[in-house]
């Protein structure tokens, strides 16, 4: 793929294309940032996205333009109410990226905002839902929150607190009986799925031993196995069931190879929470 010749054909009508090497949900990605002159935010193409038939150039000549246009109004109102970000910020779960690919990415380590959660990685994401984007959200990066003149560690308050309100939990079998109503669920393991009301970076839960308090009593539980089936939701069971840990784990891998896309996985792991220490390990 010529990428010189993909700028040159890009440039022809109007717009700039900005090769970029990221990590999307932990998984490397090669792409491309594309937008006009006046604009303040650009659509990312990614590769592994096309076809190896497709032209990358009609691709990237399809895009929605009302899309463009609402971004930068979602954008316009940001810059105007930065507080905007406190109130809309969430923080996510994805894949350790490990200093392999911070050393890789364009000569420079990654600007993502983030910290380590265990095994896995915490970033935080601003929601434009209320900024009239429906179901959009970007990375927060360092050079974002300089613009707007935020203090990060601000943020990461407001975005923990922000995710907090928002988790919930239920018993799996109420998402079966929505699919077969003839489920009779008495002799199947217990279990519960942990997400948020969006249903969209779920597995933030990980980050609230009290969330996984509150479910242990209301279950009858003294603790608990935690199973991340994808960056949306966790899945939690008895942990009197004494499953060995590579059993779980091996559950995990099999639900990322057969279930989960990919850019969706989280590491295989398997935590343990019990009520006796009120905290979340890895098992």
């Amino acid at each position: 793929m010529n990428i010189e010749r993909i700028n040159e054909m890009i440039k022809e009508t109007g717009k700039t294309a900005t090769p970029i090497f990221v990590c999307k949900y932990g998984v490397e990605k090669k792409g491309l940032s594309v937008k006009s002159k006046e604009s303040k935010v650009g659509t990312i193409v990614y590769f592994n996205d096309l076809d190896k038939d497709e032209d990358i150039v009609s691709r990237i000549m399809s895009l929605d333009e009302n899309y463009i246009d609402d971004m930068n109004l979602a954008i316009g109102l940001i810059l105007n109410d930065p507080q905007y970000v406190f109130a809309n910020s969430i923080v996510c779960l994805q894949q350790k990226n490990g200093e392999r690919f911070d050393r890789k990415i364009v000569g420079k380590t990654d600007r993502i905002i983030k910290r380590l959660l265990l095994n896995q990685e915490i970033y935080i994401r601003l929601l434009l839902d209320k900024a009239g984007v429906k179901d959009a959200n970007i990375k927060v990066t360092s050079g974002f929150l300089d613009m707007l003149g935020l203090d990060p560690e601000e943020l990461w308050e407001h975005a923990i607190d922000n995710t907090r309100k928002s988790i919930q939990y239920f018993p799996m079998e109420n998402v079966i009986n929505k699919i077969c109503t003839e489920y009779d669920g008495s002799n199947d393991v217990p279990m519960y799925i942990l997400t948020n009301k969006d249903t969209r970076f779920g597995a933030s839960a990980l980050l609230y031993p009290e969330v996984f308090q509150n479910l242990c009593k209301e279950a009858g539980w003294n603790g608990c196995l935690i199973l991340p089936s994808s960056i949306h939701e966790l899945i939690a069971l008895p942990e009197d069931l004494q499953i060995e840990v590579s059993e779980g784990t091996k559950m995990v891998e099999e639900i990322n190879d057969n279930c989960v896309d990919i850019e969706e996985q989280l590491t295989p792991s398997v935590y343990r929470y019990q009520i006796s220490t009120n905290a979340i390990t890895v098992a």
